[in-house]
């Protein structure tokens, strides 16, 4: 989407997935419930993302 110049949706996109964990954990993780593995690496994904967003 980053390079499709659909910077906008993506942002949206990562909102809407990672913000409700990211504001009660202060961390991101692939669930959104703390009740799973709560492994980080599936989550940092979303570094690459932003990365495209604002680079």
């Amino acid at each position: 989407m980053a390079r499709e110049e659909r910077k906008e949706q993506l942002l949206s996109e990562i909102k809407d997935c990672y913000l409700y964990i990211a504001d009660r954990t202060g961390t991101l993780w692939e669930n959104n419930e703390p009740t799973a593995s709560c492994c980080h690496g599936f989550a940092s994904v979303a570094a690459v993302w932003l990365k495209e967003i604002f680079a």
